[in-house]
């Protein structure tokens, strides 16, 4: 679970580059290729097929990709992140539902419904901004369960 919250970060990310004049489409290729192959990692992990688990990787790099066309990469970013968040429905919706209280939990609940409900095209800079403060929040809790320090 961690390698798939870590690969979430790493969309996430590489969206936020995405939106960065010069540099940042290059960079969100380069975050996004780097979450490919941890998302690759985590679908081996979980025991998923070679056949699955490459489908879904060909899939994420063909996204990067496109992502180096300007104007492209944002949409590509979101076609990518939801299809992740889709593997990670089952833990990602409860714990969103924890951080509700805090000031990006409406703006991360409404990204995450979107995501899953097919209607990644309507989610807002904002909503995604939530939905990537969500993400690393619960990212740090996991690492801080696990007993990690900083």
């Amino acid at each position: 679970m961690k390698a798939d919250i870590t690969a979430m970060g790493l969309d996430l990310i590489s969206a936020g580059a995405a939106f960065a004049p010069g540099y940042g489409t290059l960079a969100s290729a380069a975050t996004g290729i780097g979450a490919t192959l941890t998302g690759a990692a985590a679908d081996r992990m979980r025991g998923e097929s070679w056949g699955s688990t490459l489908g879904t990787a060909g899939f994420g790099l063909s996204m990067d990709i496109l992502g180096l066309i300007p104007g492209a990469g944002v949409g590509a970013k979101a076609a990518k992140i939801a299809k992740v968040v889709s593997k990670g429905a089952k833990w990602i919706g409860p714990a969103l539902g924890g951080l509700a209280a805090m000031s990006y939990g409406p703006g991360a609940l409404s990204a995450y419904k979107k995501f899953t409900s097919g209607k990644k095209d309507d989610i807002t800079a904002e909503e995604l901004r939530d939905f990537t403060y969500a993400i690393r929040a619960i990212a740090a809790g996991g690492i801080r369960k696990a007993g990690a320090t900083y």
